[in-house]
């Protein structure tokens, strides 16, 4: 259950009627700022919403923000999150030609675009092993890292997966290095493959009459929400 909330300061909030936590601030900043005895915090929910999935643009605006100095790790637990996230740009509709060549055809495996995601694949496992080469992992957690990062032998279903298991991996890596210079960051799950929010707007307006007329309620109320919106509201 949650609630629009008009404030003092003309700001409109979305707020959670049973825990009283606010949700999301209608046209606020992306970053909210913090200073709580002498810990700079940094909290924010606009990934999908305001940063597109992009956690690298995310992170290094969380970064600039607090004035945090990045580290060797930082950097490196970055660029594999840019790797990955040039991959999932380079195949918008989420499958991979060039990986599991048993169940391509010929032609397909030797195209342009399956040449430049093998070559994504080995670009992102070069990356991995530059962020553990200054990471001090135990042989349990180099195997872990080694079973999330991707193969060139992977479905398009296993790569699906280990791109989103590894982006989240090495943002929690990133969490960390800022937590040691009293930065609190904690990004919403990293998932490059889910629905948007405006294909699952579509399929809830078509599937039900009484949500499709809750959302032009909204939508008339709240002419200039997002998709992200109006689904935090008529939930």
């Amino acid at each position: 259950m949650t609630d629009i909330v008009k404030l003092d300061n003309g700001k409109t909030i979305l707020v959670d009627k049973r825990t009283g936590k606010v949700i999301h601030n209608f046209g606020g900043a992306a970053v909210k700022q913090t200073v709580s005895g002498g810990s700079f915090a940094i909290t924010s929910n606009a990934l999908k919403t305001t940063y597109n999935n992009d956690a690298v643009a995310l992170i290094s605006n969380v970064i600039k923000s607090s004035k945090a100095k990045p580290n060797q790790a930082m950097t490196d637990a970055i660029n594999v999150i840019s790797g990955i996230q040039v991959m999932v740009k380079d195949n918008p509709n989420f499958n991979f030609p060039g990986t599991n060549p048993l169940i391509r055809m010929p032609g397909i495996f030797a195209s342009e675009r399956a040449l430049t995601n093998r070559n994504n694949v080995a670009g992102i496992n070069l990356k991995v092993q530059q962020w553990a080469s200054g990471a001090s992992l135990t042989e349990q957690q180099t195997k872990a890292v080694k079973k999330m990062t991707p193969d060139k032998n992977d479905t398009d279903r296993q790569v699906r997966n280990k791109l989103n298991t590894l982006a989240n991996y090495m943002s929690s890596q990133v969490s960390g290095q800022l937590a040691g210079q009293g930065v609190s960051f904690m990004s919403e799950k990293i998932d490059y493959f889910a629905p948007s929010s405006e294909e699952k707007l579509k399929t809830l307006y078509i599937a039900d009459s009484q949500t499709a007329l809750k959302i032009e309620q909204v939508i008339q109320q709240y002419p200039d929400a997002s998709a992200d919106e109006i689904l935090q509201i008529i939930e």
